[in-house]
């Protein structure tokens, strides 16, 4: 696994809370473990050689993610949530066409006392390189992925 550190935090003020975190990721440092090898075999000398790609064709690279929520109150016993959100994610080989980014929106509604129900529309785009039998020198295709998600949760009371 590659090297991982996260930082995050969170910035609340009354009906409306901010949220980012960074994430930094050495995928150059990812490696097999070849210590149950030895160092004649052919496992040993494959698993080494592909040690050796990684660490050159790979890359660190930081992460950014940022969301904001909003409480919108109609009395002091229902309100509902709106969401929106941004993430930034480079590619670990260093080809910035590979690059994803995605943005969201969504939102929570109360469904009576111990249920809740969440809704999000995330929509996601990045490009990248692709052939086939009729492009065989290859075509950069930009690719915008976008999906809808919905939840429904009980909420335990602690009675």
């Amino acid at each position: 696994m590659p090297f991982v550190i996260d930082f995050g935090g969170v910035l609340t003020i009354p009906k409306l809370t901010l949220a980012y975190s960074f994430r930094f990721r050495n995928w150059s440092g990812t490696k097999f473990v070849t210590d149950n090898y030895d160092r004649e075999s052919d496992y040993y000398k494959m698993l080494s050689e592909e040690n050796l790609t990684i660490a050159s064709q790979y890359r660190q690279v930081y992460q950014a993610r940022a969301g904001l929520e909003y409480l919108m109150e109609f009395n002091e016993n229902f309100g509902i949530s709106l969401r929106s959100g941004v993430a930034i994610f480079p590619a670990p080989d260093g080809d910035r066409h590979g690059d994803r980014t995605i943005i969201s929106a969504g939102l929570g509604i109360p469904i009576g006392e111990n249920m809740m129900m969440d809704a999000a529309f995330l929509s996601t785009s990045w490009s990248k390189q692709s052939s086939d039998v009729y492009t065989p020198y290859g075509a950069m295709e930009d690719v915008l992925s976008n999906r809808i998600l919905v939840n429904v949760s009980y909420l335990f009371s602690r009675n």
